[in-house]
């Protein structure tokens, strides 16, 4: 199944082809929404991304029901990214991954929201939507309600406390070792 991705691979890296020979056109067709996504994900991981084929194969993986592939082309049209900003579909695709419980794409919607981006200005709406993101984890919904999780913080904290007094402790041994061996 991923032979074809292979030589493709192959072909750019030693033959110096360039980056059209992977596209849509390839015989490669990933029927599994995942793989789609992924697929997609690769157009866009690149120095130059290939947002045409990205949406190609997000697109591909939303018409198959990939809450993912909805989440990533609500995002993709609302920013703009390499292609003109579409805030109608940027805003279909939102609602369609928030309803199903995506915690990026409701926080991209409650920031249409609380702009009126594509929308009416609704602040109820969007902190409600704000407040469901930060629910489900969504780090930048935590950090604008103020509610980030500290935890990985404070644990860090206390690692770095713990290598410091490790450290002090080696350095004392070492000091008194020393001392002894004169």
């Amino acid at each position: 199944m991923y032979a074809k991705i292979l030589t493709a691979l192959f072909l750019i890296c030693i033959c110096g082809a360039s980056a059209e020979v992977i596209s849509p056109s390839l015989e490669y067709t990933p029927t599994d929404p995942q793989a789609q996504c992924d697929y997609a994900k690769s157009f866009l991981a690149s120095k130059t991304p290939d947002y045409k084929n990205a949406i190609f194969w997000y697109e591909k993986a939303a018409i198959s029901g990939s809450v993912e592939a909805k989440s990533a082309l609500g995002s993709i049209y609302l920013k703009g990214d390499g292609l003109d900003r579409d805030l109608t579909k940027a805003l279909y695709y939102l609602e369609e991954a928030a309803k199903a419980g995506d915690k990026t794409a409701k926080y991209n919607l409650a920031v249409c929201y609380e702009n009126g981006v594509g929308v009416m200005r609704n602040m109820e709406k969007a902190r409600i939507l704000l407040l469901e993101s930060a629910e489900a984890g969504d780090l930048f919904a935590q950090d604008k309600l103020g509610k980030s999780d500290n935890s990985e913080i404070e644990m860090f904290s206390k690692y770095i406390q713990i290598c410091l007094v490790s450290i002090l402790s080696l350095y004392i041994i070492f000091r008194l070792f020393i001392r002894r061996a004169r």
